[in-house]
């Protein structure tokens, strides 16, 4: 049996375009504000909103992100609210277990920070 991973990994960009992309997002150029405002709020069951993770950068204020990966690749994104401030982490190699993933986290919460 073949265990197909559908469109993992099926979108070619780099971290550029990503942050072109997720300034564009929040700066209201995409969305029409009540979707923007909809993507902004948490569900009441999680900080989880319309695809995106709504967290406390520990640096400033919220930030909103999305990771994901497959096998031998991660990405993980944070972007402010008025997308003043993005960043990218695209990664190659990821580890079986979720120690790389927690490495990750970290590396993006400190890009971001510094962004």
């Amino acid at each position: 049996m073949t265990v197909g991973l559908g469109a993992n990994g099926g979108i070619v960009s780099d971290a550029a375009d990503e942050a072109r992309f997720l300034v564009s997002l929040m700066q209201g150029k995409l969305l029409k504000p009540a979707q923007l405002a909809a993507l902004e709020t948490p569900s009441r069951w999680s900080n989880y909103g319309l695809g995106t993770g709504i967290d406390e950068s520990g640096c400033a204020g919220v930030a909103y992100g999305h990771n994901g990966g497959g096998d031998g690749f991660t990405t993980s994104v944070f972007v402010s609210g008025d997308g003043r401030r993005v960043a990218v982490l695209l990664a190659n190699g990821r580890t079986a277990d979720d120690h790389g993933d927690a490495l990750v986290h970290t590396a993006m919460s400190r890009l971001y920070c510094a962004a």
